[in-house]
């Protein structure tokens, strides 16, 4: 019989460069983005069909952080954004990237995707409240991307 160890939801790693320099952010929640592919229509008299297309669409990568008691997250990325867009006239043109490691359950790497230039496109509201018990404050942050690629960390014994 053949046992087989399942992938664990919980044990992965996210960083990115985005933030000035690279963080390693302490998130809840994270989505391994989906790809898509375009394809043409081909018709002909009698039925229709599609042509395989060449262009890949990259669904956002999502994350739900933690924030830390100081917010330092928050203001990195607001002031990360503000310096991104054209509100003031200064706009700044910022290439980073962004990395996910997934884990096994004895917290061992077993893939790494690197997201290459990533922008943040949203974050959303923060809700503060005082009938809640100590839970974390979370953020979900929406990062686009040109594209990414997998690397295995899988170490094979020799």
């Amino acid at each position: 019989m053949n046992s087989r160890n399942f992938t664990n939801s919980s044990n992965f790693l996210f960083g990115t460069t985005l933030l000035d320099e690279e963080v390693i952010m302490n998130i809840q929640d994270v989505n391994l983005p989906g790809i898509s592919m375009s394809h043409s229509p081909l018709s002909s008299q009698t039925n229709l069909g599609y042509i395989q297309g060449d262009t890949l669409t990259y669904s956002p990568l999502n994350v739900n952080v933690i924030l830390d008691e100081n917010m330092e997250v928050w203001t990195k990325i607001v002031q990360t954004m503000k310096n991104m867009s054209e509100d003031d006239g200064t706009a700044e043109e910022i290439h980073s990237n962004s990395w996910l490691i997934i884990e096994n359950n004895n917290h061992e790497p077993l893939i790494r995707i690197d997201f290459y230039n990533t922008i943040i496109e949203s974050f959303g509201d923060i809700t503060f409240t005082s009938t809640s018990e100590n839970e974390e404050l979370l953020m979900d942050v929406n990062f686009l991307y040109d594209h990414y690629e997998v690397s295995s960390l899988v170490v094979t014994p020799p």
